[in-house]
C-alpha cells in the first residue's frame, strides 16, 4: 500500500474514533452505559460497517500513487510436467536467465530481422562474387553500445565481446555432453559444399577434421578487436546473417574469469555468482525445491534505465517466476491473480484457455507460429537402402552402410516395395494415400480449439519466406486417397478381393476395416493429442485399413526396437527464413532432415527415418548459391519432399501469453520476450485486481433503493438483537 492509500485510511480512522468519542462523552450515555452502551456500540459499528467501506474506497480511488509506493512486483507463471531450472551458461543454456544477460542484437520473431542491443549498428563485408557463387558475406563488423556496465562494475567492450565468443566457440566444440548442446548453431560441416568452393573460399582444409568433431568447423573463424568499441566477426560460411549472432548472450568475464574454458552448471555449487551481465534484472536466488519460485530484482545502473522510465515502463521491481508441476495448476494460478502472465505453445498449454480469453482481468496475445511441426512420421523403405559415405571423424566407421546395416534390430520394420506385403512397415503407397484421407481441418479445430492452430501446407513452413502458397499439395479427398491405392497392382487386388472399387461407399471401406481388413497397423501414439489418433484411424479405416495404438513414452524401446508402424508428433524445426542464408533456422536448418549425408549421425533424433534422393540433395546444394532463380527451386524441393519424406506434415500450432490486464505490455516486451515470455523493462501498468462477484439485484429495486435497503435491514438487525439481549 501507497503512503496516500495509508493517509486516507487514517483520516477515515480518525473520524469514527472521533464520532465514538462524541458520543462517550455526553452525560446521557455515561448515565445509561448499562442498559444502551452495547445497542450504541452494535448500531455505531454496524453503520461503520455500511458507510467505511463506501468512504474509504472512494478516499483511495481519488489518491494518485506516491513516488515513495511500495516495490512492484510481477510473477510470471512456468512449468507443466514438473519444470525446473537446469543450466542458465549461455554456452549450454536452458533455463532462463531472467533479464541478466543481453546479446549483441536480438531478433524481432515477426519480421526475422535483427535490432540493436549491446552492438547500436553493423557492417557486413561482402565476398567477391565467384562463378555462381553471389551474396556471400566475409566478415560483420559491430559497433559496441558505449557506457554500459556489468553488474559487477566491470565496463562492456571488445576486450568482453571477444572473450564471451572465443568461450562460446571453445566450449560449444567439443563432442562431450553438455558442452556440444547448441554445436547446430556454432558449427557446421563443409563437406556437403564442396562443389562449391572457389579459389578465395575454400574450407577443404576441414576434411582433416582439424577440431575432432567430424569434419565440424565453427561458423565464426575469428573475431577481431579492431577498436574499444569495435569488433569484427571474420566467417567461414559462405554467408552468415546477423541473426546468428541474437543466440549468445554476454556475461562478465571478471566474475566468471574462472571458466573461460569450463561451463557453468545448474544454478547452485561451484561457488559463482549467476546470470552477472548487462540486462536489466539482476538474479538473486532460485529454489527448485522447496518453494519452487526464482526472483530477479530491478537493476538500477541499467543503462537504458532513463529512457524506458520516462515511457511510463521499467516499473516493475521484483521479478518472480513460479513453477508448477501441472499445466492445469498454471492456469488456475493465472486465473487466482496469484500469477500475472504465462505462455503457452503447443507442447505447453494453458489448459483453461476459454476462461482466460473470457475474464476482464486478462488478456491473451497472440504472438507467432511455433515454428516446429506437428506431424506424424511413418516408417517405409525410401532412404533406407542407400549407403552413406563418410570420409573422416568418428562415424567413419559408418561410412558404406545403410541404415538397415546401422540398426538392424529395426529392419523388419522398415518396410518393403510398393505392392510387397509388409509386416509392421508402410510402405510409399500407404503414406501418400493417408496423406489424402486425413481430415487436417478437423483435426486442427478438435485438438487445437483452445490455442489455434494452421495447416501447414508445406515443408518450408506456413510463415517461411520461400513457402509458395499457390502450389498444391495434400489435401482431404478420399477420392484421391482411394485412387491412390487401387494404382497400386498389390493393393488393387486385395481390394478388390474384399469388394471394394472406387465407387463404394464409405460405410463399405469402413466396414471392410472393423471385419477383414486389407492390412492391421499399430501407432505409437502420444497422450497429448488424442485427436490425431482418432483422425489416423479415421483415414485408415476409409481405406480399408485399421489400426491400434500403444501409448510410447520411449522412442529408443518402444518406436525403434518394438518396431512400430508409425510414430507420435514430430517436431523438426527445419523452417527456413532468412532470404540470404536459408538453409538454417536455429542455425540447423533443412540440412539435418533431408540432406543424404545427415544419416551420419542418426544418434536416435526425432528425423530418424530420414530419405536419400540425389535430386534433393542436389537442389539444396544449389540453393544457397540460386539469387533470384531459388523460388522455383524452392517449390520443386517442397514437393519432393511431400512426395518423398516419411512424413505426413500437419500444422502449426499458435504460441502467445497471456497477462493479467492491467499490466501494459508494449510491442517490444512481446518481441524481446520471444513471444512466449515477456521482456519485463519493457513492460508498465500495474496489476489489476480480480474484485469479488457483485451480488445481483433484487428484481424491482434500483441499486440506490437497494442501497437504503441495507441500511434499513442493519438497523432492524440491531434493534433485533439489544432487544433480545435485554430479555436474558
Amino acid at each position: 500500500m501507497d503512503i496516500g492509500q495509508t493517509l486516507n485510511r487514517n483520516k477515515a480512522k480518525m473520524f469514527i474514533n472521533s464520532l465514538c468519542y462524541n458520543l462517550i462523552k455526553k452525560k446521557k450515555w455515561k448515565n445509561k452505559m448499562k442498559t444502551s452502551t452495547k445497542k450504541n456500540i452494535l448500531f455505531v459499528f454496524l453503520t461503520i460497517l455500511t458507510v467505511f467501506p463506501i468512504i474509504l474506497v472512494s478516499g483511495l480511488a481519488s489518491v494518485p500513487k506516491s513516488a515513495q509506493a511500495a516495490r512492484v512486483s510481477f510473477v510470471s507463471g512456468s512449468g507443466g510436467v514438473g519444470a525446473t531450472l537446469d543450466d542458465w551458461d549461455p554456452a549450454i543454456a536452458t533455463s532462463s536467465q531472467f533479464g541478466s544477460l543481453e546479446p549483441l542484437v536480438w531478433l524481432n520473431y515477426k519480421d526475422q530481422q535483427a535490432y540493436p542491443a549491446l552492438a547500436t549498428s553493423w557492417t557486413l563485408h561482402p565476398r567477391a562474387d565467384e562463378g555462381s557463387n553471389t551474396g556471400g558475406v566475409a566478415a560483420i563488423s559491430f559497433n559496441l553500445r558505449q557506457n554500459v556496465y556489468f553488474m559487477d562494475g566491470l565496463k562492456w567492450n571488445a576486450t568482453v565481446c571477444k572473450w564471451n565468443y572465443d568461450r562460446n566457440t571453445y566450449i560449444t566444440g567439443q563432442n562431450v555432453q553438455p558442452n556440444n548442446r547448441w554445436q547446430g548453431i556454432h558449427w557446421f560441416n563443409p563437406a556437403s559444399m564442396a562443389s562449391r568452393f572457389t579459389p578465395n573460399w575454400n574450407l577443404s582444409w576441414a576434411f582433416s577434421d582439424p577440431f575432432g568433431n567430424g569434419g565440424k568447423i565453427p561458423v565464426v573463424n575469428e573475431t577481431i578487436i579492431v577498436s574499444e568499441y569495435v569488433v569484427n566477426f571474420t566467417l567461414n560460411k559462405w554467408v552468415t546473417l546477423v541473426q546468428h549472432f541474437t543466440e549468445l548472450e554476454m556475461m562478465s568475464s571478471l566474475t566468471y574469469k574462472d571458466f573461460a574454458t569450463t561451463t557453468i552448471r545448474g544454478y547452485s555449487g561451484q561457488g559463482v555468482l549467476h546470470c552477472v551481465g548487462t540486462g536489466a534484472y539482476q538474479f538473486v536466488f532460485a529454489d527448485n525445491v522447496v518453494t519452487q519460485t526464482a526472483l530477479a530484482v530491478k537493476n538500477e545502473n541499467y543503462w537504458n534505465k532513463d529512457f524506458l522510465e520516462a515511457q511510463g515502463l521499467f516499473v516493475i521491481d521484483d521479478a518472480y517466476t513460479r513453477w508448477y508441476a501441472t499445466t492445469e495448476a498454471r492456469s488456475t494460478a493465472l486465473l487466482a491473480g496469484d500469477t500475472d502472465s504465462s505462455g503457452y505453445q503447443a507442447q505447453n498449454k494453458l489448459t483453461d484457455m476459454a476462461a482466460l480469453s473470457a475474464s476482464p482481468y486478462h488478456k491473451v496475445y497472440k504472438t507467432e507460429l511455433d515454428a516446429s511441426y506437428a506431424t506424424v512420421q511413418f516408417l517405409g523403405r525410401e532412404g533406407c537402402d542407400v549407403p552413406i559415405t563418410i570420409t573422416s571423424g568418428p562415424f567413419v566407421a559408418y561410412s558404406g552402410m545403410t541404415l538397415r546395416d546401422m540398426f538392424p534390430l529395426i529392419a523388419p520394420s522398415i518396410g518393403l516395395p510398393s505392392g510387397t506385403q509388409l509386416g509392421q512397415g508402410l510402405n510409399k503407397t500407404v503414406r501418400q494415400a493417408v496423406s489424402w484421407a486425413f481430415d487436417y481441418d478437423d483435426y486442427i479445430n478438435v485438438q487445437y480449439a483452445d490455442i489455434g492452430a494452421v495447416r501447414c501446407d508445406s515443408p518450408l513452413g506456413t510463415e517461411c519466406a520461400w513457402n509458395d502458397h499457390t502450389v498444391p499439395y495434400y489435401e482431404y479427398n478420399l477420392t484421391i486417397a482411394r485412387q491412390v491405392l487401387l494404382s497400386d497392382p498389390y493393393y488393387a487386388a486385395r481390394a478388390t478381393a474384399r469388394g471394394l472399387n472406387i465407387n463404394s461407399p464409405d460405410s463399405v471401406w469402413t466396414g471392410q476395416a472393423a471385419t477383414n481388413p486389407i492390412e492391421f497397423f499399430t501407432y505409437l501414439g502420444d497422450p497429448g493429442t488424442p485427436h490425431k489418433t482418432a483422425t489416423l484411424k479415421n483415414a485408415l479405416n476409409h481405406l480399408g485399413f485399421d489400426m491400434n495404438e500403444t501409448v510410447g513414452t520411449s522412442i529408443d524401446t518402444e518406436w525403434m526396437h518394438s518396431r512400430r508402424a508409425m510414430k507420435f508428433d514430430m517436431f523438426t524445426y527445419i523452417w527456413p527464413t532468412g532470404k540470404l542464408d536459408p538453409m538454417t533456422w536455429m542455425g540447423v536448418g533443412m540440412n539435418l532432415l533431408y540432406n543424404s549425408y545427415a544419416l551420419a549421425l542418426p544418434k536416435m533424433l526425432y528425423n530418424f527415418a530420414m530419405m536419400q534422393n540425389s535430386t534433393i540433395d542436389s537442389l539444396m546444394a544449389t540453393i544457397p548459391w540460386a539469387g533470384t532463380a531459388a523460388q522455383p527451386m524452392y517449390n520443386n524441393l517442397s514437393t519432393m519432399i511431400l512426395q518423398e519424406a516419411p512424413h505426413l506434415y500437419i500444422s502449426h500450432a499458435q504460441r502467445g501469453t497471456v497477462v493479467n490486464a492491467g499490466w501494459n505490455v508494449t510491442e517490444e516486451a512481446l518481441e524481446r520476450g520471444g513471444g512466449m515470455f515477456l521482456a519485463l523493462q519493457w513492460v508498465g501498468g500495474a496489476r489489476m485486481s480480480a474484485a469479488p462477484p457483485t451480488p445481483p439485484l433484487i428484481p424491482g429495486f434500483s441499486s440506490s433503493l437497494l442501497v437504503i435497503f441495507s441500511l434499513v435491514t442493519i438497523l432492524g438487525i440491531s434493534f433485533s438483537i439489544t432487544k433480545k439481549r435485554r430479555k436474558l
